[in-house]
């Protein structure tokens, strides 16, 4: 009886942390816009996107045109990928290098993302290999924002 309480309890937390949390908006052509949209000013912000029990955490960090940071990808109960961003800011996108390990292998792949005021759109689109086995968009023209992080109190 005590287990099935806690069982409970504990679906109700998590029902209600993936309530609280931003979900991915629909993209389309003006959001993708990266012209004039929002000034990017310099320092540090943090993000996250969760998704059921999966949650992916991102930290950039801006000065001048040069972008930093940290992106950690933890999906429930199987390992993840964690590493480092390093990048260059154009008006409010962001195109990086997310050097990162999985599974105990070292992978890099290029991200891209559109800071907005609150949030920060991904980029999506079908990947291919690139220089050195780098993962990068295979069409970046006809990229999408797939997902949105939405700003919070970084760690």
């Amino acid at each position: 009886m005590v287990n099935l309480f806690r069982l409970c309890a504990c679906l109700i937390l998590a029902i209600a942390f993936v309530a609280c949390q931003p979900k991915a908006k629909p993209s389309t052509e003006e959001e993708t816009s990266t012209e004039g949209e929002f000034t990017v000013e310099d320092g540090t912000t943090c993000y996250l996107f969760t998704e059921g029990q999966d949650s992916t955490y991102l930290t950039l960090t801006v000065e001048g045109t040069k972008v930093t940071g940290y992106m950690a990808w933890e999906p429930w109960e199987k390992d993840g990928a964690r590493g480092d961003l390093s990048g260059t800011l154009d008006g409010n996108k962001v195109t990086a290098d997310w050097d990162y390990v999985i599974e105990g292998s070292e992978q890099a792949e290029e991200k891209i993302f559109v800071i907005e005021a609150d949030a920060v759109g991904e980029m999506n689109g079908e990947l291919t290999e690139g220089p050195g086995g780098k993962l990068v968009l295979k069409d970046p023209a006809n990229a999408k924002i797939g997902t949105y992080f939405g700003k919070v109190e970084c760690k």
